[in-house]
């Protein structure tokens, strides 16, 4: 049975070293509100409500997954245009944090860089779907250096801070995987996602969703 078109990424659970300094990072600079906590966990969301999207668990024996090994390789939260992404961006440069890339992807506009227990984050806004270039049933995609003053650009107001955009969720999540032939075969053949690119050297890219002229999310 093909999974759902419908099917979202509602969660995410991240094991931290320190929840201070993760909560600093999460909730105070990229604006995610705090729903619950207790003596070794806070859920945070956009809204402040449930559901989650991400659940902070402390653990102080939890270490830094090395970049080589399986495993994540970022959550990719999705703002809904440019405008909220480049709000978070100011943010966190007002703030003297440290990116580790910004990138063109021809759909999408990102921002790169890592919580601080290393773990890989993406913020990103989607492009209008009629920009997307489509080719053999799949998407083009590149990766090319993104003028930050197209984001700077969208606001008249940017040092207005009120948190996160309500409106933000996960987009996508990407994985570090040992062979990309036996996860093709898992991904696509066995749980029925849709190959949205598999152009990209070293990746191949999945949706829920068929991409035609209509279709756009990850």
């Amino acid at each position: 049975m093909k999974i759902p078109d419908n099917t979202k990424i509602q969660s995410i659970d991240l094991k931290i070293s320190d929840m201070k300094t993760s909560l600093h990072f999460y909730s105070e600079l990229l604006g995610f509100k705090k729903i619950h906590s207790d003596d070794n966990e806070v859920l945070l969301s956009a809204t402040g409500k449930l559901p989650y999207l991400l659940k902070l668990v402390d653990d102080k024996n939890s270490k830094i997954r090395n970049k080589n090994s399986t495993g994540m390789y970022h959550v990719a939260f999705k703002f809904k245009n440019r405008k909220e992404l480049a709000r978070v961006f100011m943010r966190l440069f007002n703030n003297k944090v440290k990116f580790q890339g910004f990138t063109d992807h021809l759909v999408s506009e990102t921002i790169y860089l890592a919580d601080p227990d290393g773990n890989g984050v993406e913020l990103y806004a989607d492009k209008p779907k009629g920009q997307w270039e489509r080719k053999m049933g799949q998407v083009v995609m590149d990766s090319l250096p993104l003028d930050l003053s197209i984001l700077t650009n969208e606001l008249d107001d940017p040092e207005v801070w009120n948190g996160i955009d309500k409106e933000t969720d996960i987009g996508h999540i990407h994985l570090n995987v040992s062979d990309l032939l036996k996860a093709e075969k898992f991904y696509n053949h066995i749980l029925e996602f849709n190959i949205s690119n598999a152009f990209y050297p070293g990746a191949m890219f999945f949706s829920c969703l068929l991409y035609t002229s209509d279709a756009a999310d990850e």
